[in-house]
């Protein structure tokens, strides 16, 4: 057995001990003799990927990229590892030197269009996605239902329900596609159509991710022994059941319980199925979000605002604040407005800060006016392009609260309108919502409270700078005394009265968020002051909130 044999079958043996270190080691020997070994480099990528020592990893497989060209996996591993080591270019390049390579293999364009979509790319994937069914991929209905979901991403929900309904003809019982066109008729109002189709899911695949949740948020329970009650209360004891489906069935059960006034058992429920997300999301980290806000507050100063120079005299529209604070009724009454169109959760800002302002804020200190100018102007074109026609256009994306020192340098005139809420209602209601990675806060009360005194912190900042510019609309006063705080909101952003703004809940509209069957009905108060329902559960909760200076929060309003 020659050496070479040897040090590769060490690495084997290593490698299927699981014992990446001695496997990398073992690879190296080899490699230090014969550098452009492909069964070493082979080895020594398995071994770094294990180690988690990614972007070693990604240089052994460029090696093997280079070395053997006409070798796909190598491309294809090499776009995932690029991707997750946020070297979006790489991915993007190896995909097309791929797709140069082998133009006629529909998977390839099929990964292509996954890589572009990570990448912020959505038309380019649409294409990608297109050529792929245009030359016979297989299963076209998993394809269908990623063109629609970016198609709904781009507000374009006309052509994602018609891809959906196609993935449904290729494949009727596609249980993706039947979710994904229930949660999108639903967010068009349309209860009854969304219930059928998310009852079709449970029948076809009970385990269904957030099936259980979704459709328990549709529905009203008035008794313990609801059938649907029992039936999730059943499905808990499946040994198939995966923890992101027992997760859903526990929020569901939550919502259940709550409906019918048992509030002890509702919260056992909401707790079992927050500890599921905590295991599942990175954890929230306090006292990094604390050097966040001090580092912002630090760095966006009166002086840096003077330096920088104001985009176009535009007047756009920001309604920030915690989730589930209001922001959407907020966003809903200006909708109503006949100037007004309604953006949602634009994620421009959130973008282009990772993409540009790196790290955040201290960028801010040294960032090239040209840099700045293009995020201005380039936030315009995105709504031309995607709101053609509107006059004015609402940006509900309540966590642009950490980027309004930026927003309000390119945009000096903007209006800024501040949701704020009861500190314990918004932390139930926010605890209360099966929500996703984004919210590392959310599946923990105290994290959501430590989280809101950080924003009210921040907030306060912002007031001292913007002052007049900045709106803060509380919910609870807003539902107690609707047409007065009306008034407010519509003047404050420059517009005249309008009767249609008490009528909001009966606008054609597409709403996507979890208060999207609230602001379908008129105005009702039950929502403020629900955290009393809870007091006995929450005593801790209460002296945090001490803690944290918020004394009074629960009680008052305000």
């Amino acid at each position: 057995m020659s050496a070479r044999t040897l040090q590769l079958e060490t690495a084997r043996r290593f490698q299927g001990l699981n014992q990446p270190a001695a496997a990398e080691a073992a690879c190296r020997e080899l490699l230090a003799q014969e550098p452009g070994d492909r069964e070493a480099l082979e080895l020594l990528t398995w071994a770094l990927v294990q180690r988690g020592e990614l972007h070693g990893a990604l240089d052994a497989l460029q090696a093997l990229s280079r070395a053997w060209p006409a070798e796909p996996r190598y491309l294809t591993k090499l776009a995932e590892l690029a991707l997750r080591t946020d070297a979006s270019g790489l991915a993007r390049a190896a995909y097309e030197r791929l797709i140069a390579m082998h133009p006629r293999v529909p998977l390839f364009r099929y990964l292509f269009a996954k890589v572009l979509t990570e990448v912020n790319a959505p038309r380019a994937a649409l294409a990608e996605y297109a050529r792929a069914l245009e030359l016979g991929i297989d299963q076209p209905e998993e394809t269908l239902v990623c063109m629609a979901s970016l198609h709904s991403a781009l507000h374009e929900t006309a052509q994602a329900e018609a891809l959906l309904r196609r993935a449904t003809g290729c494949k009727p019982d596609y249980v993706p596609a039947l979710f994904n066109l229930a949660t999108l008729v639903e967010e068009r109002g349309e209860r009854a159509t969304a219930l059928a189709l998310y009852e079709r899911v449970i029948a076809l695949d009970p385990g269904f991710e957030q099936v259980f949740a979704r459709v328990a948020q549709l529905r009203s329970f008035e008794r313990a022994d609801d059938p649907l009650i029992l039936r999730m209360l059943a499905e808990l004891d499946s040994p198939r059941l995966s923890a992101g489906a027992r997760e859903s069935l526990h929020y569901g059960l939550g919502k259940a319980y709550d409906d019918c006034a048992e509030y002890a058992r509702a919260f056992r429920h909401f707790d079992a199925a927050n500890a599921l997300s905590r295991s599942r999301v990175p954890p929230y980290d306090p006292a990094a979000q604390e050097r966040l806000i001090d580092a912002i507050i630090a760095q966006c100063s009166r002086g840096w605002f003077e330096r920088v120079a104001p985009v176009a005299d535009a007047s756009p529209v920001f309604i920030c604040g915690m989730f589930r604070s209001g922001t959407t009724l907020i966003e809903q009454v200006l909708g109503s407005h006949p100037s007004i169109t309604t953006g949602g959760e634009l994620v421009y800002f959130p973008r282009r800060v990772a993409a540009d302002i790196v790290p955040y804020p201290a960028a801010l200190a040294s960032i090239a006016p040209a840099v700045l100018q293009a995020i201005g102007s380039g936030y315009l074109d995105y709504l031309r392009q995607s709101f053609p026609g509107a006059a004015r256009v609402t940006d509900k994306r309540p966590d642009n609260f950490l980027y309004l020192g930026l927003i309000k340098a390119l945009f000096p005139r903007a209006r800024i309108v501040y949701a704020s809420r009861n500190v314990l209602d918004n932390a139930l209601s926010l605890w209360a919502q099966n929500l996703d990675a984004r919210f590392d806060y959310a599946n923990d009360l105290r994290h959501i409270v430590h989280y809101n005194a950080q924003l009210q912190r921040l907030m306060a900042h912002w007031g001292t700078l913007f002052g007049e510019d900045i709106l803060e609309l509380n919910y609870d006063r807003f539902v107690a005394d609707q047409r007065p705080q009306t008034a407010r909101l519509l003047g404050f952003c420059g517009l005249d009265w309008s009767d249609a703004a008490l009528r909001f809940h009966e606008r054609d509209s597409t709403v996507r968020t979890a208060s999207l069957w609230q602001v379908r009905q008129p105005l009702y108060q039950r929502s403020s002051g629900r955290w009393r329902h809870y007091r006995d559960e929450l005593g801790e909760l209460l002296d945090y909130l001490r803690e944290l200076g918020l004394a009074g929060a629960a009680e008052d309003p305000a």
